[in-house]
């Protein structure tokens, strides 16, 4: 299996430089960003606008505030900064933890412990529904973070799906953690600490690619604005077979 180590190489590659990719930046760290995320409010892509009698707070006020998209402000844009200064932006739900049962559930089903920083967010700040898009990341069984899209339950349920029936399937200590859509998944390798990073893309010869970074990584790149679905590269580097593009070329900035 590939270390987390190989992202910066596969950054230096594409010309955009490890710093400028993925900060140096600890699971303490992460996870003391997700948590003020979560207490925040802001905890996904996508966020709603405050309603007052169906319009927009400041139109109704006649404030000249930006006029709130159809899906949410685009956490961390212009817009988004505006409206938050003006009061436009709704707080999320503070989602619920996972009990630790639960967890052990999980747990049990892939036969190795979750990768530390995963298990911490999970039982200490919310049970999944945080991180990209509308926040469909997935948790243990039980009460669940906000959720855009009801596919699957829970961790397990996809697991269980996904690890029956004919044909090859991913290994027993690989979970499902959040669809991109079109059937292209970010997956998480549980048999390593750190919790390696795959993709699951059924659109190609090969499906399963090791993004060679870990979840901390993947994590602090979606709290700089800078995670977006994976795309396969026309041109593969030779030393990193199967490896994708993981960020957007310009960072994001979250204020």
């Amino acid at each position: 299996m590939r270390s987390p180590g190989h992202g910066g190489l596969l950054a230096r590659a594409y010309g955009l430089g490890h710093t400028r990719v993925v900060d140096p930046i600890s699971e303490d760290a992460v996870f003391e960003a997700v948590r003020a995320a979560v207490e925040a409010g802001e905890y996904t892509d996508f966020l709603p606008a405050v309603q007052v009698q169906g319009r927009n707070r400041g139109a109704a006020a006649g404030v000249p505030a930006p006029n709130a998209p159809e899906g949410g402000y685009l956490r961390g844009t212009p817009e988004h900064r505006q409206a938050r200064a003006l009061g436009l932006v709704a707080r999320l739900p503070r989602p619920q933890v996972a009990a630790a049962g639960a967890v052990r559930a999980v747990e049990e089903a892939i036969g190795c412990p979750l990768p530390r920083l995963l298990r911490r967010l999970f039982l200490e700040v919310a049970n999944g529904g945080f991180g990209p898009g509308y926040g469909d990341t997935l948790g243990a069984p039980g009460d669940q973070g906000r959720r855009y899209s009801g596919d699957w339950d829970d961790l397990l349920h996809v697991h269980r799906v996904f690890g029956s029936g004919p044909g090859p399937h991913v290994p027993r200590h690989t979970l499902w953690l959040y669809e991109w859509g079109c059937c292209i998944w970010s997956l998480v390798d549980c048999s390593n600490p750190e919790g390696v990073m795959w993709v699951w893309d059924p659109h190609t010869g090969q499906s399963l690619f090791c993004q060679g970074i870990s979840l901390t990584e993947w994590l602090a790149a979606w709290l700089q604005g800078r995670l977006h679905m994976p795309q396969i590269t026309e041109d593969a580097i030779p030393n990193i077979p199967g490896q994708l593009t993981l960020f957007n070329p310009e960072p994001g900035s979250l204020s």
